[in-house]
């Protein structure tokens, strides 16, 4: 009689259901949470590839045994940054100022944008805030921009 009242057919069933939101909560937060800081990694990598690139003095390719030198322009600069950062795709390079021109000791500040979408945890977490009387935490879309700065040589 006493094993009658301990029966537990359902108990599994009622722990899954408990478990299973919170998982998707947990999986929800995470996913994009990882994705985001690899797209900062990848931009600040590339950012301070390009200032790199651009603080540098290279050998002029056409002219190399006579030793001329030249300073890469802007130009290559944000194709090198743009390749640095593949396969992410930037919005927006700009580097200031012309490192062609640049004076030797004088600062270059390579910056870099990309936009950024939360998608589905935007909407979650914006109506989750709201049912509590909040307004949205996270905008639909924004955008994140990184900056890497170097003196020239």
């Amino acid at each position: 009689m006493l094993t009658e009242l301990r029966r537990e057919d359902g108990a599994s069933a009622v722990e899954l259901a408990w478990v299973v939101p919170i998982l998707l909560l947990v999986l929800t937060v995470a996913v994009p949470s990882l994705e985001a800081g690899w797209r900062y990694m990848s931009m600040s990598r590339a950012a301070s590839a390009g200032i790199r690139y651009a603080t540098r003095v290279d050998t002029h390719p056409r002219q190399s045994s006579v030793g001329l030198t030249r300073r890469p322009t802007t130009t290559e600069v944000q194709d090198f940054v743009r390749e640095a950062a593949s396969p992410l795709e930037l919005d927006s390079v700009t580097v200031d100022p012309e490192p062609a021109g640049a004076l030797p000791g004088e600062a270059i500040t390579v910056t870099v944008t990309h936009g950024v979408s939360y998608g589905p945890l935007a909407s979650v977490a914006n109506t989750v805030a709201a049912a509590f009387g909040g307004r949205g935490i996270l905008p639909e879309e924004t955008s994140v921009t990184v900056s890497a700065r170097g003196r020239q040589e």
